[in-house]
């Protein structure tokens, strides 16, 4: 087919879902920013997001930059950031980060926060300005 047949047909002509659920963006960000976590990291940074989306006001897929990273799940592990997930946006899981707006693997960046969480893996702040 041709681009403009592709343009006027859209997403939906290939059942393919033309905005992306806030669960989907963020099961995918979990497996690009924290592969290979244990289930209660993989809830920390899934809370991190969404108190980014809380305190800002923005959608979760922008949070997230879903159309980035590119890269999905394999179907072998979907099932479980799709879990977590779900559990993070409907408020199943609840907040582990203690309010923590950002989230390093390793150490602390330089610019300014309080550390409300850390793991063996990764260190939870909140920006200063943040309440």
């Amino acid at each position: 087919m041709n681009r403009k047949v592709l343009a006027i047909l859209g997403a939906a002509a290939f059942n393919v879902a033309a905005t992306p659920s806030p669960t989907s963006c963020i099961a995918d960000t979990l497996y690009q920013e924290a592969r290979g976590a244990n289930a209660e990291e993989l809830a920390m940074v899934g809370n991190t997001i969404i108190n980014w989306h809380k305190r800002t006001g923005t959608a979760i897929c922008k949070v997230t930059k879903t159309g980035y990273h590119q890269r999905r799940p394999p179907a072998t592990e979907h099932h479980l950031y799709e879990h977590i997930a779900v559990g993070v946006v409907s408020g199943q899981i609840r907040d582990l980060t203690r309010g923590a707006d950002h989230f390093n693997e390793g150490r602390r960046p330089a610019w300014p926060g309080k550390i409300t969480r850390q793991t063996r893996r990764f260190v939870f702040y909140r920006l200063a300005d943040s309440r």
